[in-house]
């Protein structure tokens, strides 16, 4: 999520993958694009799996830091490691709050 990709990506950017029990990754597992940018980002060369979804601002949500840390068995801040809960759509951040909805802006366009 919000990845520059370069021309080295593999143009699909998500590699078949089956565990030695001969699990089908790409129809048992949630593979979500958001925001990305570059030359290897391009949407219509991608895979076409059943669990590959390209999100949009709304649905990242479910997907950011600030939504991790409201569930019950977050251990983030026991770890001490820096974080931030904004997410960026474009040149612009946002602070979602815990009902899904915008509590900040702030754009960073001049």
């Amino acid at each position: 999520m919000e990845f520059t990709l370069g021309n080295f990506i593999n143009p699909k950017r998500w590699m078949h993958f089956e565990r030695l029990d001969k699990v089908n990754f790409g129809e048992t597992l949630c593979y979500v694009e958001y925001n990305n940018c570059g030359p290897g980002a391009n949407l219509k060369t991608g895979v076409n799996w059943k669990g590959y979804h390209k999100i949009n601002r709304m649905a990242v949500v479910k997907f950011t830091v600030q939504s991790l840390l409201l569930r019950k068995e977050n251990q983030l801040p026991l770890t001490s490691i820096p974080f931030s809960t904004a997410i960026r759509y474009r040149r612009t951040y946002y602070l979602i709050n815990e009902i899904g909805k915008i509590s900040y802006k702030r754009s960073l366009n001049k």
